[in-house]
């Protein structure tokens, strides 16, 4: 089960649930904690 844990007075908080998350085949969660690496790049509105 996945649970967001944010409120409006604490909106940083993680979610629970997810162990792990691949971007571009690179591990950025592993065992529910941030690996450190950002392989991906942000989609811009308008632009391919």
């Amino acid at each position: 089960t996945v649970c967001d844990r944010a409120t409006f007075e604490d909106p940083v908080q993680t979610s629970v649930g997810i162990e792990h998350v691949l971007v571009n085949g690179t591990p950025v969660l592993r065992g529910g904690q941030p690996t450190g690496k950002l392989p991906g790049r942000g989609l811009r509105r308008g632009r391919s």
